[in-house]
C-alpha cells in the first residue's frame, strides 16, 4: 500500500492538474421517427462531422449516433470558455479571444477543442483578423477533416470585403494542404492575386468537380465570386440565387449569407438583413436583437 502522505499528495495533484472531463454530459437527440426528442446521460467520447460516440452512464455501453440527429450537448465548459462565450454574444469579439484561447489551452477533449476553435473563428472574422481565422479553422480540420463546423469556413465570400492572407501562406495551402478544405482556402485567397490567379482558378475548377458536394459547392461559390466582376447587379442576384438553391444542407446558412450580399447589391436591403440575421437566430435563439 502507498504511504498515506504519498496517497494524499497524488489526490491533490490529480484534483489540481488533471483535466476535468465530465462523465455527466447530456446528449439531446432527435427521435428516430423525426417527431420529438430525447435525452441521454453519459460521456461524449468523440464527435465528428459524421458521428457522435457516447458512453451511457447507466450501462457503460458505447453508442454511436449520426451527427445530423444531435440537437445539443450539455457538458462541462469551464470558466474561461463561459466568459469568452458571454463576450462573444455581446459582440465583444476582440475581448473574447483571450479567454477562449485560455480555455483551448486547458481543454483535453478533442471534440470540445473544435467547439472552442469554432468560437475563435467567429471572433477573428469579426475582428478583421482573417489570417488567424484561417489558422483556427485549419486546426479544426486537422482534428476532424469532416468537421461539423464547416459553415464557419472563413472564405472571402462577400464582395467588397478586404479579406486577405499572405500570398505565400495561401499558395502553400492551395498546393500542399492536408485536405480539400485547406486547398480550397488557399486557392480562394489567391483568386485576385495577379501572379497566382491562373493556378488558383485551375485548382478551384478541380475542386468544383469533387465527389464531396460540400467541397464542390464551396469551390463553385469562389469561381462564381470571381465571375461576378463582369455581371450587372441583376445578373449578380440571379447568379447568387442559383448558388443558394443547391447549397448542401450543412451549408444552407452560408448560402443565405451569399444571397444576402446579392440582395444588398441590388438595393433589396430588408431581404439582405433577414438573411444575414438568420445565422444569429440559429445559434442564439434566446437572444433578442435590437
Amino acid at each position: 500500500m502507498l504511504p498515506i502522505k504519498l496517497f494524499l499528495l497524488l489526490v491533490v495533484l490529480c484534483v489540481n492538474f488533471c483535466p476535468l472531463v465530465s462523465a455527466d454530459d447530456k446528449l439531446h437527440l432527435r427521435a428516430e421517427n423525426g417527431v420529438g426528442q430525447f435525452m441521454l446521460k453519459g460521456e461524449v467520447v468523440s464527435w465528428s462531422g459524421n458521428m457522435l460516440n457516447f458512453r451511457l452512464s447507466t450501462s457503460g455501453l458505447l453508442k454511436t449516433y449520426p451527427t445530423r440527429d444531435v440537437i445539443n450537448v450539455e457538458t462541462y465548459q469551464g470558466v474561461d470558455y463561459e466568459n469568452g462565450l458571454k463576450l462573444l454574444k455581446n459582440e465583444q469579439y476582440a475581448e473574447a479571444i483571450s479567454p477562449l484561447k485560455a480555455a483551448l489551452k486547458l481543454e483535453s477533449r478533442t471534440w470540445f477543442k473544435q467547439d472552442i476553435l469554432a468560437q475563435l473563428v467567429i471572433c477573428y472574422i469579426n475582428s478583421n483578423q482573417t489570417e488567424n481565422a484561417v489558422d483556427a479553422f485549419i486546426q479544426i480540420t486537422i482534428l476532424d477533416p469532416e468537421t461539423r463546423h464547416l459553415k464557419l469556413i472563413p472564405l472571402p465570400l462577400l464582395s467588397g470585403k478586404k479579406q486577405t492572407i499572405p500570398s505565400a501562406k495561401a499558395k502553400l495551402l492551395s498546393e500542399l494542404g492536408e485536405n480539400n478544405y485547406q486547398h480550397l482556402l488557399g486557392s480562394a485567397y489567391l483568386v485576385h492575386d495577379l501572379e497566382h490567379a491562373p493556378f488558383a482558378l485551375q485548382k478551384l475548377e478541380q475542386l468544383s468537380f469533387s465527389s464531396d458536394p460540400k467541397v464542390s459547392f464551396l469551390a463553385k461559390t469562389q469561381l462564381w465570386r470571381k465571375s461576378m466582376d463582369d455581371k450587372t447587379p441583376q445578373g449578380v442576384l440571379d447568379l447568387w440565387q442559383s448558388i443558394h438553391d443547391f447549397a448542401p444542407l450543412e451549408l444552407q446558412t452560408l448560402g443565405g449569407i451569399i444571397l444576402g450580399e446579392a440582395y444588398a447589391q441590388v438595393g433589396r436591403v430588408d431581404q439582405a438583413i433577414e438573411l444575414w440575421l438568420r445565422p444569429w437566430a440559429e445559434n442564439y435563439p434566446n437572444q433578442k436583437l435590437t
